[in-house]
């Protein structure tokens, strides 16, 4: 299984666990002024698989990708100079045919944006740089991760109409919440 599955389902569990449980919480009003409800799922420390907190001013604790050492992006092993330069003129071509035809490329013809995709696919095999494999770009392996575990916590809740935050006095604290009809919430409490 690759990491991002386990991921994912780490997050799947999060959540599920999390909404078997929401019924039951009592309802408040929070700085909005919405009714809603919510569960706490733990700290950031316990459920991203770094187990670290971000700051937009330190960034020391994260270790950089051992494979593009910081960089995100990684020498392509079919880089090719000239041919991507020869895909990347053909492109040019077409653009200033789009621009002199005053045309769009969803005006194109099938068979033109078939070409056009085919030039744009080529020059991007023959390109000297790709993205990293490991840090898809983000220079660190562990920043990765949890971008997909923040991601995936956000999928799962959103299909349960329910969305993830921080904590209002520890931004370390997640919780998952609903928002939920006064009305309604009425009734069950009676």
């Amino acid at each position: 299984m690759i990491i991002e599955e386990t991921i994912r389902n780490d997050a799947k569990e999060i959540i599920e666990s999390a909404m078997k449980e929401i019924d039951s919480e009592e309802s408040y009003m929070d700085n909005s002024g919405n009714t809603i409800k919510s569960v706490f799922i733990g700290t950031c420390f316990n459920i991203m698989p770094s187990g670290k907190y971000y700051m937009p001013f330190a960034c020391s604790n994260v270790k950089m990708c051992p494979k593009c050492k910081g960089k995100g992006e990684i020498t392509n092993p079919n880089a090719n100079s000239a041919l991507y330069d020869e895909y990347r003129y053909k492109e040019q071509k077409w653009i200033v045919f789009m621009r002199n035809n005053d045309l769009w490329y969803h005006l194109l013809t099938d068979e033109q944006k078939k070409q056009i995709d085919e030039i744009r696919k080529m020059k991007e095999y023959y390109v000297e740089k790709i993205e990293c494999n490991v840090c898809h770009g983000l220079g660190s392996e562990e920043v990765y991760k949890d971008q997909v575990m923040q991601k995936a916590l956000e999928e799962y809740a959103d299909k349960h109409g329910a969305y993830v935050h921080s904590g209002e006095g520890d931004p370390c604290d997640m919780f998952v919440s609903i928002v939920v009809d006064e009305d309604e919430d009425m009734e069950v409490e009676e």
